[in-house]
């Protein structure tokens, strides 16, 4: 499968054209217009031009793109996308569709606007011009290419063929859709509920959880199903996969459990847990470590799951070990949590099929 394409440039440029081109010349493709996506936004829209809501709302139309991307890469199709990307949005897309090939479609002015001429009017003349402006530098895409002399099917020939040339998708970025459920005996992992908002705020009030992540301390309700929602966006923003933990009998949040991609395009995934104090010693962390272990090796391309825990975190620790992970060293002034720099504790479970070491039954 070919990478995903990202066209961007100013308006006028065919970027719209060329992507909708590209994809339907495939077996098996979805074109992604960033313009449709930013229009489902039916109140209280802002343009790129308008000021810090029209960037944020720019940022936003950029993810949503990456998630629809991700989910389509997922099922097999090849993917093409337009939009205009800044430096900001190009930031996105490389942490989400890190495979992506962007492509930034120059154009003079002059030619833009006879190209403008035939097509029906989106933009104010000065709107027109402003974007134009706006788009003239691009920010650190793969390849900037000036299509002011060329024909539809010219320019079509030559992203196609630069296209084909950067080569295919890795197998290992492009993540699979949330799992439904997965099952353990005493939990199982699943997506959260509006309803897992009294856990969390538990969670928010334990003096440790709030300093390792984004959840706030003392989390009130509505903080609480923001932090919800944060974690139903981690796999569009190509970070991973944050699950539920939840008791396999009445289905009650106990906990969440991440399981982290930025590193598999080097085989390696990251995981991290917190549970409910109601919850703690009752086994539910180690079941769900090995659950989400399970769950990474269907993933191609991942080889390694690592943990990374305080060395004061003999709970943590304890979880680690019955789940069959192995302690391989200590890292000195690891990371920041809490304003401080801490040792950790890297902690690592290999693909059964790349050692011997027979792992504990879950």
């Amino acid at each position: 499968m070919l990478r995903p394409l990202i066209l961007t440039g100013g308006p006028a440029v065919g970027k719209t054209t060329s992507g909708r081109a590209l994809a339907a010349a495939r077996p098996r493709a979805a074109y992604i217009d960033g313009d449709d996506v930013r229009q489902l936004v039916v109140a209280g829209d802002a343009t790129l031009w308008s000021g810090p809501e029209g960037r944020a709302q720019h940022a936003l139309g950029a993810r949503n793109v990456a998630a629809m991307a991700t989910n389509m890469l997922a099922a097999g199709f090849t993917v093409t996308a337009s939009d205009v990307v800044t430096a900001e949005t190009l930031e996105v897309y490389r942490a989400a569709l890190p495979d992506a090939f962007v492509v930034h479609l120059a154009i003079r002015p002059e030619a833009a606007r006879a190209r403008a001429a035939t097509r029906p009017a989106y933009l104010t003349p000065e709107e027109f011009d402003l974007l134009h402006r706006m788009t003239a530098t691009p920010p650190a895409v793969d390849l900037v290419l000036d299509v002011s002399d060329l024909s539809e099917q010219e320019q079509l020939a030559q992203i196609d063929a630069a296209w084909t040339a950067a080569g295919h998708a890795s197998a290992a970025t492009r993540l699979p859709p949330m799992p439904e459920r997965l099952q353990g005996a005493t939990v199982v992992l699943r997506p959260f509920r509006d309803d897992d908002a009294g856990m969390a705020q538990r969670l928010a009030r334990d003096p440790y959880v709030p300093l390792t992540g984004t959840l706030p301390a003392g989390a009130t309700e509505d903080e609480a199903l923001r932090w919800i929602e944060r974690q139903h966006g981690r796999l569009g923003e190509g970070v991973g996969w944050s699950f539920a933990i939840a008791d396999a009998v009445d289905g009650r949040a106990l906990g969440q459990i991440g399981l982290w991609a930025r590193s598999l395009r080097d085989g390696r995934l990251t995981a991290g847990y917190a549970v409910d104090p109601s919850a703690r010693g009752s086994g539910a962390a180690s079941v769900a470590l090995r659950l989400v272990s399970d769950f990474a090796w269907t993933l191609p391309g991942a080889h390694r799951i690592e943990l990374f825990i305080e060395p004061w975190n003999t709970a943590s620790i304890r979880t680690a070990e019955h789940a069959g992970f192995h302690r391989e060293g200590l890292l000195r002034s690891h990371q920041v949590i809490g304003g401080e720099r801490r040792d950790m504790l890297l902690y690592a479970l290999l693909r059964p099929d790349d050692c011997e070491a027979p792992r504990p039954d879950a």
